[in-house]
């Protein structure tokens, strides 16, 4: 998503979605891959462990809350791929994730069938995963979507929303409602990037 939008794109990513993503490749990972992975989301633990973390995580949509929260995992493989049992049981017991085939000669049929699910799970909050009309697929790929609708742990204030000029792209100007605030939140950045936490 990042490396499509290019150096001009901003784009909100979620570390729950990254770690259940990378929780999803873990358990089909092996070697040298599969320690990176683990000490990446949950160092020190076991398969087991690990697997069952993730797992209650998937579990916590169903539960009661104030809050609306969807999480849904799916995986599209090529045709000609056949993935281990084990790993499907698990993907589907644990990780609650749908296993679909998806065939290479059609391309833009499956990106279709993504970014309509995508809309689904996301009460069409997510439009676009995947171009249609030139999609770049690879043989597998482990897709997890987020959709949350709650209050801020710190509401921003209604009176101090103003408009503000918001440039969606290089050359275009739109005036927007924006909300501010002053706070202590945490913030990193590098030559690369900035990002921001907001509770």
């Amino acid at each position: 998503m990042i490396r499509e939008g290019g150096e001009k794109s901003s784009a909100i990513i979620s570390p729950s979605s990254s770690a259940i993503a990378l929780a999803m490749l873990y358990v089909g990972a092996m070697n040298e891959t599969k320690e990176e992975i683990r000490r990446a989301i949950v160092n020190g633990c076991d398969d087991n462990t690990i697997i069952n973390y993730y797992s209650d995580i998937m579990h916590m949509s169903q539960q009661p809350t104030t809050y609306t929260l969807n999480l849904a995992n799916r995986i599209y493989t090529e045709k000609s791929l056949v993935l281990q049992k084990k790993f499907v049981e698990i993907m589907q017991e644990k990780f609650e994730g749908e296993i679909y085939t998806m065939d290479s000669d059609k391309p833009s049929e499956t990106a279709k069938k993504i970014n309509q699910w995508l809309r689904n799970k996301t009460n069409n909050k997510i439009d676009k995963l995947i171009d249609e009309e030139n999609p770049d697929l690879s043989d597998i790929l482990i897709i997890n979507a987020i959709y949350f609708n709650g209050s801020w742990q710190y509401p921003f204030k209604t009176s101090s929303t103003i408009k503000e000029k918001f440039f969606p792209e290089e050359n275009q100007r739109i005036m927007v409602d924006m909300m501010r605030t002053v706070e202590f939140l945490p913030f990193a950045e590098d030559e690369n990037v900035k990002v921001i936490g907001l509770p």
